[in-house]
């Protein structure tokens, strides 16, 4: 069968971008929609051993069915494997205090993600394409972003793949007609209650009305944001290697020559949005690198301690874990001519003052011990600060107590 123009796109595209490089079978997510239906058919008559996969949000009522039922049809005439979900993504959306769109979204990809390793998939392909990028891409300009936010969608991201991104919603509609292929229309797409809709419906609309060739130059603007990101990504990375040090799981940044960096707040934000830092965030930090050390940010990864010298980033942890923790206890009678260790893993103790049973415990603010060398207490809190530990490193510091 000789390829379309569309088929020969899409095709030229995927070799570009790299986005399929094995023979291994695709997972297909096929809503019954104009961009999925084309999909499924560009990459069947492109060679690929694709999987059909539905998912079913259980949100329309009939309406969910009747795709059901039409995805199911589609996958049999084209002889290929088809696979559903019944979400009930409502209740998922209550229990985890989230949107429903964001819901959909998450059981709809873990699924996919499922199958992908049930099958020994390469490749989840989905239809997103060119106007959906632009509408992201708007989206995040008005929720505020950085160059990150303002690429739109990228063509891959893990095993996700979007073939389709070299293409508009008009030719796909196109290459449907052309091809006599049915769809069918999500009545949702139409509900401007959602922020994507209402960006498609209305915003676009004008902006195309303000310039006809809108949809044309906001795609090369994207395409010239992705190539300013990637520069960008690059000189970031240099500098990352000259100035952030990975020690124990964590993430050290000097303060000082920092601060000597041209546009140095910027280059704090963006470096940590890897973190999950917002620019808000970030913004508050870069105040804080000359004012008093202590204080702690958090995002939903990674807390950041401001200590004196340095941005100590780390992974948040659980507070309720198990220690494996383990202690060597011998006991000895001291002759006269016994010297002390000086092994900081030894501690000397006078078995006649001790209690049993003995704790490993985080330390507290109230906890004290008498140092043999001065002979007299010593909060904990305070040997903490002499040997100057930051914050984070004390956060991970074990006592020993007795009853």
């Amino acid at each position: 069968m000789k390829k379309s123009t569309l088929e020969n796109k899409v095709k030229k595209f995927i070799d570009l971008k790299h986005l399929i490089s094995n023979e291994q079978p695709i997972i297909v997510g096929v809503s019954g929609g104009a961009d999925s239906v084309a999909l499924l058919h560009i990459l069947h008559r492109l060679g690929h051993q694709c999987i059909v996969a539905h998912c079913n949000f259980q949100l329309r009522g009939e309406e969910s069915d009747r795709d059901e039922q039409f995805t199911q049809k589609l996958a049999e005439d084209l002889n290929l494997t088809f696979r559903v979900i019944h979400f009930s993504t409502l209740s998922y959306a209550h229990d985890n205090t989230i949107s429903i769109e964001m819901a959909a979204r998450e059981l709809r990809y873990n699924w996919f993600e499922e199958l992908r390793c049930h099958y020994n998939a390469g490749y989840i392909a989905v239809g997103h394409h060119a106007d959906d990028s632009i509408e992201t891409m708007l989206m995040n300009l008005t929720r505020g972003s950085g160059l990150k936010g303002l690429r739109g969608i990228q063509p891959t991201k893990g095993f996700i793949i979007r073939p389709l991104l070299i293409t508009d919603r008009k030719e796909i509609i196109t290459y449907l007609a052309d091809n006599q292929l049915s769809y069918i229309t999500d009545s949702t797409n139409l509900d401007t209650d959602f922020t994507r809709n209402k960006i498609r419906h209305q915003l676009v609309p004008l902006l195309l009305s303000i310039n006809p060739s809108f949809n044309l130059t906001i795609r090369d603007t994207i395409n010239a944001l992705n190539e300013s990101y990637e520069f960008q990504y690059n000189q970031l990375e240099l500098l990352t290697k000259k100035l952030v040090i990975t020690e124990n799981n964590r993430i050290l940044i000097e303060i000082l020559p920092f601060l000597k960096l041209p546009n140095s707040r910027f280059v704090l934000s963006e470096l940590l949005t890897r973190f999950q830092f917002n620019y808000s965030q970030a913004a508050d930090i870069y105040s804080s690198l000359t004012r008093i050390s202590g204080k702690l940010f958090y995002s939903e990864t990674h807390q950041l301690v401001k200590d004196r010298t340095h941005l100590i980033i780390s992974p948040l942890q659980n507070t309720f874990h198990s220690l494996d923790v383990s202690l060597d206890i011998k006991s000895f009678q001291r002759e006269a001519d016994y010297q002390l260790s000086v092994n900081p893993q030894i501690a000397h103790l006078d078995a006649d003052t001790l209690h049993f049973p003995l704790s490993v415990r985080n330390w507290q603010a109230v906890y004290f011990f008498y140092p043999l060398v001065i002979n007299k207490i010593k909060k904990i809190s305070d040997f903490l600060t002499d040997i100057k530990l930051d914050r984070v490193s004390k956060n991970d510091v074990k006592v020993v107590t007795q009853q």
